[in-house]
């Protein structure tokens, strides 16, 4: 309201309010972001944001160890042998996490109040006793950000972008990633939030002495999500999203079509006088089919999987910019072939803060 009738300091004020209280629902926060990127342009033509977090993590199978493994022995025999056998940990691990994500945006000014915008993530895991699967992972975006629907109201957003990204897995690069693609955002009425995304990456993989056979899976992955939010109560939203993803890889037994589903629900919940907690559930399924069968695997079976995720997390505001996060969650990897047949349960403590 404010910012239509041409007050733009105070609308600022009101929107930075809602994006940084700790028990606004994040389909809040996305509408306030959306309107601050239309505040006047004389005020501040440049703008940044966003969040950090750090904190402890467990889990009891991180590496995603099997039970069992299928091996082709010489000769083309194949069996069956337990997983103790060989240098395959099961064993359950604590790390240490952090990443900090940050969004740089320009406004170019005219009606339309296209912005730059910069995106970039930079995310490290350090396990106390697995160190094979420490991880460091750095990835940026940048893009224009044409908004939708009238100049005072717009109610959406199309952001093509280009991307680029590196994971080294062990103290060892894993892969660089890099490519494109396009975010769409939609709000085709009060309380209800359509967002969109379609990429296409191009993932260039590393040998190593953990991982020889890695860039087997160098090659073509375009994905694409959808996700729609509802705003259920002034306390309680939910989400449901759908994924696809395919990948032509240099081996066929590691190209694969994957398709998913998400579904989520928050509520805010009152911990006592002035204070708010953010309770969060979802659930996730994906199915993956890969192309061709593994020779040292199997010579028969080609590679089917079915991953179940349950999770629960709780935000607990400590100040206006920092809160303490909880999480729990569960992942079923179910799959035809022994090697890649899972199970892995998690709990973390964390603190968060935004910027």
């Amino acid at each position: 309201m404010y910012l239509r009738a041409g007050n733009a300091p105070l609308a600022r004020n009101y929107l930075e309010d809602a994006i940084n209280a700790p028990d606004a629902p994040e389909v809040a926060r996305i509408r306030a972001r959306e309107a601050l990127a239309n505040v006047d342009v004389s005020m501040e033509r440049t703008r940044f944001s966003g969040t950090a977090q750090a904190g402890i993590r467990y889990q009891s199978n991180p590496n995603g160890s099997p039970g069992e493994v299928s091996l082709v022995l010489p000769g083309g025999t194949p069996v069956i042998i337990d997983s103790d056998g060989l240098s395959i940990s099961r064993d359950d691990d604590f790390s240490i996490y952090a990443s900090v994500s940050g969004e740089l945006a320009h406004s170019l000014g005219g009606q339309r109040r296209t912005s730059l915008v910069a995106s970039g993530t930079l995310a490290t895991q350090t396990f106390f006793d697995l160190g094979e699967i420490d991880s460091i992972f750095i990835g940026g975006e940048f893009g224009p950000r044409f908004m939708l629907g009238s100049t005072n109201a717009p109610d959406g957003f199309i952001r093509p972008f280009v991307s680029v990204s590196h994971l080294d897995l062990g103290s060892a690069a894993y892969f660089t990633s890099y490519g494109g693609g396009l975010d769409v955002s939609a709000e085709p009425s009060l309380g209800v939030l359509l967002t969109g995304r379609v990429a296409y990456l191009r993932r260039d993989y590393s040998n190593s002495s953990i991982r020889p056979r890695a860039t087997d899976q160098t090659g073509d992955y375009i994905t694409a999500t959808g996700t729609a939010f509802f705003q259920l109560s002034p306390r309680t939203n939910a989400n449901i999203g759908v994924l696809a993803e395919f990948a032509d890889a240099n081996a066929d037994y590691w190209s694969r079509t994957s398709l998913g589903a998400s579904a989520g629900l928050s509520h805010t919940v009152d911990l006592g006088p002035g204070s708010r907690g953010i309770l969060r559930i979802g659930s996730a399924y994906r199915r993956s089919d890969y192309d061709a069968v593994d020779p040292l695997v199997s010579l028969t079976q080609v590679r089917e999987e079915d991953r179940f995720e349950i999770y629960a997390a709780f935000e607990i505001p400590i100040s206006r910019n920092f809160s303490v996060d909880t999480r729990v969650q569960q992942t079923w990897n179910n799959a035809a072939l022994p090697n890649y047949d899972y199970k892995n349960a998690l709990a973390s403590l964390g603190l968060r803060t935004r910027f």
